[in-house]
C-alpha cells in the first residue's frame, strides 16, 4: 500500500493482510494481547479504532527462513535436474549402440535370404 509523505512515495504490507497469512491460531494472540506481550511482528493497539502495527523489523528472520528453505529446494532440483541429465545421456548412447546392432543384424539377414533363394 503506498501513502505520501513529503512528496516521496512509500509502500508497505497491510497489517491486515500479513495478518492472513500467519496460522489461525495467532488470530487471537494478535487481537486480545497488550502491546508487547503479543505477537511481535502485528500489534492491535487497544485504541477506539483497533489500530494495526507492523513491525517490519521483525519480518527479516521469516523473509531469511523462506530464502534459505527456498535454496534448498532449488539445489535439491539442480541436483535430480543433473541425474536426470546423466541417466538421458547413458540411455541416449544405448539407443544408439541398440541401432547399430539392429542394423547389423538387417544385413545378415538380407543375406541369408538372398542366399536361401538362390538355393531354391
Amino acid at each position: 500500500m503506498a501513502s505520501e509523505t513529503h512528496s516521496a512515495q512509500r509502500y508497505g504490507f497491510v497489517a491486515q493482510d500479513l495478518e492472513q497469512a500467519l496460522p489461525v491460531s495467532l488470530h487471537e494472540t494478535i487481537e486480545e494481547s497488550q502491546p508487547s506481550h503479543g505477537l511481535a511482528l502485528i500489534e492491535r493497539d487497544h485504541d477506539k479504532d483497533r489500530t494495526y502495527r507492523v513491525s517490519y523489523g521483525e519480518l527479516f528472520a521469516p523473509i531469511v527462513k523462506a530464502i534459505q528453505e527456498q535454496q534448498k529446494e532449488i539445489t535439491e532440483e539442480r541436483r535430480v535436474n543433473a541425474d536426470l541429465r546423466r541417466a538421458m545421456s547413458v540411455l541416449e548412447h544405448q539407443i544408439i549402440a541398440l541401432m547399430a546392432q539392429n542394423e547389423a543384424l538387417r544385413h545378415p539377414t538380407g543375406s541369408l535370404r538372398r542366399q536361401a533363394s538362390a538355393a531354391q
